[in-house]
């Protein structure tokens, strides 16, 4: 029987906006496919504290890849590679240095904070509100290699995401990226609100890569929700899809699921052998 490097998203795949799974036996299909010798990948954006989070939750052991292909992490040995060179992590340091006086200089009264975003965003209700402020930005503190901000509004007595201040804060980033000449992108998400700063000599598909090269032996299937998820076709063998994805990722698709999120990741893993044939 054929043995399978499994990767997968998180946002949108995994975790739906409100970092919530719809499938509360996903763990058991997991726990099979693990026992049966397959290697179950986390390929993600989010810093390496997210993932060790997110690989408890649905009981994952094999590597992390983290913040765009930044680097690789081992959770057997607790060993990290790095891919991102010395020079793309001094331009992220000082582009990093640098956002809390482009938010002071662009948005005068609003309140620049440094925390755990993913706590914040899933506890809104019991968040402490910034005193004298209308508007709150909230740097990622475990990001290394990469940044997001989260753009807040204070509404109702919340901290609520404010699509139309992370675009703002997007244009601001992205001049200045432009005006230092660093070999860096700008994004930002409507989903969450926040303003990406990712180095461009490093990429997911280029950190799956390597991994699969040491795996060779393993049928190598990505499973995502944007086009994005899939690396170029040479380097893996099938790519699938949950519900919710984008058009074109389905249309790239070898299979669409019929479940969004969670269940359609395992809908994929419980007929994952008949896929391949």
């Amino acid at each position: 029987m054929a043995k399978y490097l499994i990767t997968l998203d998180v946002d949108g795949t995994l975790l739906d906006n409100n970092y919530r799974s719809n499938s509360p036996t996903i763990n058991s299909v997991i726990e099979q496919l693990t026992r049966e010798g397959n290697i179950f990948v986390i390929n993600s954006n989010r810093s390496l504290e997210d993932m060790q989070s997110v690989a408890r939750t649905f009981d994952l052991h094999g590597p992390l890849i983290g913040e765009n292909g930044s680097f690789i992490y081992d959770q057997v040995s607790g060993s990290m590679e790095v891919l991102l060179s010395a020079e793309g992590q001094r331009q992220i340091n000082e582009m990093r240095a640098s956002v809390w006086l482009l938010i002071e200089q662009r948005f005068p009264g609003a309140k620049f904070m440094i925390g755990d975003t993913t706590d914040i965003n899933k506890h809104i209700d019991v968040q402490d509100i910034p005193a004298g402020c209308d508007s709150v930005f909230i740097m990622n503190e475990f990001r290394k290699y990469s940044i997001s901000v989260h753009a807040k509004k204070i509404a109702d007595g919340l901290m609520v995401r404010d699509i139309d201040l992370a675009r703002r804060l997007f244009d601001v980033v992205s001049q200045a990226i432009r005006d230092h000449g660093w070999q860096l992108r700008a994004e930002y998400t409507d989903s969450y609100a926040n303003v990406l700063v990712l180095p461009i000599e490093v990429t997911k598909p280029q950190a799956l890569h390597r991994l699969t090269e040491k795996f060779q032996q393993f049928l190598s299937v990505v499973i995502g929700d944007d086009a994005a998820d899939k690396p170029m076709r040479a380097e893996i063998d099938y790519f699938f899809v949950v519900n919710n994805g984008t058009s074109e990722a389905k249309t790239m698709a070898d299979y669409v699921a019929e479940q969004p999120i969670t269940k359609g990741v395992e809908e994929i893993l419980l007929k994952i052998d008949s896929l391949v044939k």
